[in-house]
């Protein structure tokens, strides 16, 4: 053997570590890169002064044999495992084949959500708006209007910013970022460039009990475009594994700025696509067309959505104000609310319930006169 050099074995060696250390350093740099693209969608924003209409609809069909068995199966039994899935079935029949229509105003003033849907053939609507220090929710019919910054529980529409961020995040970056500022905590855990100019990368949660692996490739100017995200683990909930969103039909947005999916299909456990969402329209609007959308409605004027702005009660959850205010038949009725911190007795307790019965009955009341008006 020549002097002063390793044995073959040694050698080998040697070489196998340079080999492995290559990659581990690239691997390292690829996932800070990751990383790096994962915090910049998660603190995305639309641009100032957007709008943006977004149309979902169910792709299957509920079985309604499969609904019959499995009512049978949890009859009598409160506490039956496949309760849930009942719930969720029966859910389903009520949407199935129903359009549901989200339309998303977006700019520093605030933001407002509507969305629109059809539940048997009645025609529903669910609208949430933030503007500076106010926020309102609006049902056909009721509006509830809180403080920003005190919302109460069941009343938060301030937090449903979430909603919002997680559809435009399906739109624009694959869904990237989404699941970070939720209990779960994602965080981006590997990244590998792999054949043919693809990428794939993984995040997880907190407690690793939630894994996503997403899959793409690379945009021309060297940007990652996500074809298809999945939850490969779910130890906490199994029913998630296998849970896959697949995107489509890219296209350069000139509002956004970006290549964006027009079209995206979820699927189930088995691949049976069950969710399609079609991006229909991007467009910049005026500021004054922002604020007309997110300003508090007003029984009576016109909402640029809704047309002219009918209640039956309105509700100010404002600590400044808690009252709520009953419109019927021309007659406007203000009653206060207790505070939340204002302590009950009973005597309280009972006069709230009959106000609270009174009411009922003259909204039912109004309804009938007014479903006899349109026979």
């Amino acid at each position: 053997m020549e002097r002063g050099l390793p044995n073959l074995n040694t050698r080998i060696a040697l070489i196998a570590g340079l080999i492995c250390a290559v990659p581990a350093s690239v691997r390292g740099q690829d996932l800070a890169w990751f990383a790096s693209r994962w915090e910049e969608a998660r603190t995305y924003t639309l641009p100032e002064n957007t709008r943006i209409v977004f149309e979902r609809s169910p792709t299957f069909r509920v079985d309604p044999a499969e609904i019959d068995r499995l009512k049978k199966e949890v009859a009598g039994k409160p506490d039956h495992p496949s309760r849930a899935k009942l719930g969720q079935l029966q859910v389903q029949v009520d949407t199935t084949g129903e359009l549901r229509t989200s339309t998303i105003w977006w700019g520093s003033s605030g933001w407002r959500h509507s969305r629109d849907w059809e539940e048997k053939g009645v025609r529903k609507f669910f609208d949430v708006a933030v503007h500076g220090d106010t926020a309102w929710g609006w049902d056909p019919g009721v509006l509830n209007v809180v403080a920003t910054e005190s919302a109460p529980v069941g009343n938060d529409y301030p937090a449903m910013v979430r909603e919002v961020r997680t559809v435009v995040a399906e739109c624009v970056w694959g869904g990237m970022g989404v699941g970070t500022d939720t209990p779960i905590r994602l965080r981006p855990t590997a990244f590998e460039r792999i054949e043919g100019g693809r990428w794939k990368g993984r995040a997880a949660s907190h407690d690793d009990k939630r894994v996503f692996e997403y899959r793409g490739s690379f945009e021309q100017d060297g940007s990652l475009r996500v074809e298809q995200s999945e939850c490969v683990v779910s130890s906490d909930n199994p029913s998630f594994v296998g849970r896959t969103v697949k995107f489509s039909n890219f296209v350069y947005d000139s509002v956004l700025q970006r290549q964006v999916s027009r079209e995206w299909v979820s699927s189930g456990q088995t691949g049976k696509e069950d969710t399609r969402t079609v991006l229909k329209s991007v467009e910049s609007i005026s500021e004054n067309d922002l604020m007309r959308a997110i300003v508090v409605p007003i029984a009576g004027q016109q909402d640029p959505v809704r047309g002219e702005v009918r209640l039956e009660i309105v509700q100010d959850l404002r600590p400044s104000s808690m009252t709520r205010t009953l419109l019927a038949g021309g007659e406007t009725i203000t009653e206060p609310l207790p505070t939340p911190n204002e302590p009950k007795s009973s005597t309280a307790q009972l006069l709230a319930w009959s106000i609270g019965g009174a009411v009922i009955a003259v909204l039912l009341a109004v309804r009938i006169v007014r479903g006899r008006g349109r026979t």
